[in-house]
């Protein structure tokens, strides 16, 4: 199987983020969106209108494919979410056929409790 080197991809869109819409769309990944465009990153972020369907928008699969670093913001309901799974599957297969970027960071920060130990993120 050939790779494609993504250095000569052409991209479309600097990151690509993957969230869960009622854990983070108002509040982080709203700053997080905003931030990096006034940094000049070129960022994909699903409208609210896209999720209308029973199954991944199109518009969401060509824009992973298109985006030469995906950022994955992993929430409390993000593994609910039939939508933000199948994304996970495009984004990680495109990961191994194109060498993409793949970064994943976990929110809420602060205390976690977990049986008898309190972990702090």
């Amino acid at each position: 199987m050939a790779f494609a080197n993504p250095q000569s991809q052409r991209w479309n869109y600097d990151v690509f983020l993957s969230f869960m819409g009622e854990d983070t769309r108002h509040n982080f990944t709203d700053h997080l969106y905003r931030a990096l465009n006034r940094k000049g990153i070129r960022t994909f972020r699903d409208a609210e209108e896209l999720r209308k369907g029973e199954e991944i928008a199109p518009e969401l699969l060509k824009a992973i494919e298109e985006s030469r670093i995906c950022l994955i913001i992993l929430s409390k309901n993000y593994a609910r979410s039939r939508w933000c799974l199948d994304e996970l599957v495009k984004i990680m297969e495109w990961r191994q056929s194109m060498g993409q970027l793949v970064f994943s960071d976990f929110l809420p920060r602060g205390p976690i409790r977990c049986a008898k130990t309190d972990w702090e993120l």
